[in-house]
Formats: C-alpha cells, sequence, structure tokens
C-alpha cells in the first residue's frame, strides 16, 4: 500500500506551502493574516487528501489483490443515512467525517469573507470532489479500495456547517472582546 505519515506528508508540502505563499502575496496582496490562513488551508487540504485517498494500493500488487478478493465489486452507498437498514446515529466514522471537515468551514470562511452561501457551497462541492476523486481512482485501478458513500458527503458538509458556525462565534466573541478592551478605561 502506498501510504505516508503526517510528518512526512508536511516535510514534503512545504515547498507547496511557499509557492502558495509567495503566489498569495504577489498575485493577490495577500496580508500577513491571509499568508497563515492559505498556508494553514493548504496543509489542511493536503491531510484531507492523506485521510481520504491513502493508503493507495500498489499498482503491481493490484492483481494479487484481485486474485485474494476475487474480483470484488465496487461499493458504492447511493442511500442517504436516514434510509440505511443498519442506521447508527454518531459511530466512530460519522463523527470523524464530520470532524474532518470542521477546519475546512472555518479556513474557508477567511477567503470568502464568512459568506455562508459560498461557505457552504464550497464544502459541498469539496467532499463531492473527494468522494468523485475516491470513485476514478478505483475505476482507474480496478479495484475497489474505498467506499463511495453518500453519507460521507453529508457528514463533510454537516462539518463544515459546524466550522462556519465556530468560525461566526469566534469573530463575534473577538468583536465583544476588542469592544470591551477599548472602552474599559486604562
Amino acid at each position: 500500500m502506498i501510504n505516508m505519515s503526517l510528518t512526512t506528508l508536511y516535510m514534503f508540502s512545504l515547498p507547496l506551502v511557499l509557492v502558495v505563499a509567495v503566489a498569495g502575496r504577489l498575485m493577490f496582496r495577500w496580508s500577513r493574516r491571509s499568508l497563515i490562513v492559505g498556508s494553514l488551508f493548504t496543509l489542511y487540504l493536503l491531510s484531507v487528501l492523506k485521510f481520504t485517498i491513502l493508503p493507495m494500493p500498489q499498482p503491481e500488487l493490484v492483481e494479487d489483490m484481485r486474485a485474494v478478493t476475487s474480483g470484488r465489486p465496487l461499493r458504492v452507498n447511493f442511500k442517504p443515512l436516514w434510509l440505511a437498514e443498519h442506521f447508527i446515529f454518531l459511530a466512530e466514522e460519522q463523527v470523524l467525517n464530520i470532524l474532518l471537515f470542521v477546519p475546512f468551514g472555518i479556513l474557508f470562511s477567511f477567503f470568502v469573507r464568512a459568506r455562508p452561501g459560498k461557505v457552504l457551497l464550497g464544502g459541498l462541492v469539496a467532499s463531492i470532489a473527494i468522494e468523485t476523486l475516491q470513485l476514478v481512482l478505483c475505476l482507474v485501478i480496478r479495484y475497489p479500495y474505498r467506499v463511495i458513500d453518500v453519507n460521507d458527503v453529508i457528514y463533510n458538509f454537516t462539518g463544515a456547517c459546524f466550522g462556519f458556525a465556530l468560525f461566526k462565534i469566534g469573530t463575534f466573541a473577538g468583536r465583544k472582546l476588542a469592544g470591551s478592551m477599548k472602552a474599559a478605561p486604562p
């Protein structure tokens, strides 16, 4: 299986983070805060890819794995969570899928200036893109190493909603705190 630790991922992604920072500064005139958020968002997206795509079967081993699993069919679930036969609310996988996208809602809010529609649409598009990438990779290597599941999209979108809510709560609390500091006598 092709896999890598988060430490290795971050070490190899530093050039990409630097490219994003330099491009953001030169092309978009990003402030220091935007550079930091852009760098964090890049590392976050790479982490999401690590958890959703890796480990990936090595191409030379796929043939052996197909023989062992006797041509296991592609696993795709289009039944939303409430229609599932054995639905368990907030199982470990569901909670992890929600938590995976909370940082997306927070960090993406900085880029779209906290516009709810754009943040939530971005979370939905990113989640659908991940599931589509998993499907394409399964079809390309002709081995179903991942389950393509509509519920993952629902949970990831929920996480983006929570992240956006946390962002709004944080900015509201920050403004209140800054306002009370200005009003307080020295």
